[in-house]
């Protein structure tokens, strides 16, 4: 079958986003987690790609690693 996906969906952090399964990885805290600190707005939002498929802003995702403690969304 051909396909213009890639096998991984992790290649697309080639383009600067990341998976919601590879942000998780990365930061060490639950999905659950995550969403409450994006509504709080100190962890980057989501963009949402399809109905049912998200990424996060890798440059966001590392200004975050930066200093978490510190981070505040931008809007």
């Amino acid at each position: 079958m051909l396909s213009n996906e890639p096998d991984n969906p992790s290649q697309y952090t080639g383009l600067g986003f990341l998976r919601r399964s590879d942000v998780i990885a990365m930061v060490g805290l639950s999905k659950s987690t995550i969403r409450r600190l994006e509504r709080k707005g100190k962890f980057p939002r989501c963009i949402k790609l399809t109905a049912r498929s998200v990424a996060y802003k890798k440059a966001e995702i590392q200004d975050w690693m930066d200093d978490p403690m510190q981070y505040k969304t931008s809007t």
